[in-house]
């Protein structure tokens, strides 16, 4: 998907497991081989997925709802393209979704610069479930040194946690974060800390 030479989402392989309804096929499995993934964070902190933001199903009307299939990832990579250079993410997962799937992605650590923008031993990781009682994901965020056009943090770190039933009818976040010392050449702060938390539902 994408371009050829730099595309936003490709795969070595995929393997599909169906079953028949009558004269519908439903599916049943899914394997997905070093699927790679191109994300985009430009210097307003929007983030962009390129081609994978085009792809809708045509509209019911409906909530969407959880699918009920194996789901294997192996081996995955998702580059991410930031002002100060691009991270790398390593990522996998396994399971039948609304049963026992669990994925995890572990962000490679990070040095880079470019410009006014630059991060410093830059750490991260994902885990994801989507088990019977609904989703869960928890996000673990880390820089020693933040660089961001003229803003200079040290010592950042964020969290967060997400849910989500199966039936996707209600969503909650909770995230906090720190940094020991923040500045640019307005101001200066040292022992930031702050937290959120919302939830919000979706109607039939």
């Amino acid at each position: 998907l994408g371009a050829e030479a730099a595309p936003d989402a490709s795969a070595a392989r995929v393997e599909a497991r169906w079953r028949w309804r009558g004269l519908t096929p439903l599916i049943t499995g899914i394997r997905v081989v070093e699927p790679h993934l191109r994300v985009r964070l430009d210097n307003s902190g929007r983030v962009s997925a390129g081609a994978l933001e085009r792809i809708r199903g045509r509209p019911t009307g409906q909530r969407p709802t959880t699918p009920r299939f194996a789901l294997e990832l192996i081996d995955g990579e998702a580059l991410i393209e930031a002002p100060f250079g691009a991270l790398t993410a390593q990522f996998h997962g396994a399971g039948e979704l609304g049963r026992d799937f669990a994925a995890e992605a572990t962000l490679a650590p990070a040095d880079l610069q470019s410009g006014d923008y630059a991060l410093r031993q830059g750490a991260g990781a994902l885990a994801l479930t989507a088990r019977e009682d609904g989703f869960e994901a928890t996000l673990a965020l880390g820089a020693g040194a933040l660089s961001w056009n003229g803003l200079i943090v040290n010592g950042a770190a964020l969290n967060a946690e997400a849910q989500a039933p199966l039936d996707l009818s209600r969503f909650i976040l909770v995230a906090d974060w720190r940094a020991r010392e923040a500045a640019n050449p307005a101001l200066a702060a040292s022992g930031l800390t702050g937290a959120v938390s919302f939830e919000t539902a979706l109607r039939e």
